[in-house]
């Protein structure tokens, strides 16, 4: 199994639908079955302040 963690840039890329994103994808075949895309707790920290900080909200922020 391959494994990835993405760092708060590409997650942020990822979130805004950017090209930098789709190029990291398609360079690692992110979406096989054989990778694991994670990322680490600070980068969880600093996308939910980033969402706090925009008020992106609930839906975006993943608080329920």
């Amino acid at each position: 199994m391959r494994r990835f963690v993405l760092d708060t840039n590409i997650a942020l890329a990822y979130i805004r639908e950017h090209e930098l994103y789709k190029k990291v994808e398609t360079h690692h075949d992110l979406t096989n079955e054989e990778s694991m895309v994670m990322i680490s707790v600070v980068t969880k920290a600093e996308l939910m302040s980033l969402g706090l900080q925009k008020k992106w909200g609930h839906k975006k922020n993943g608080i329920t």
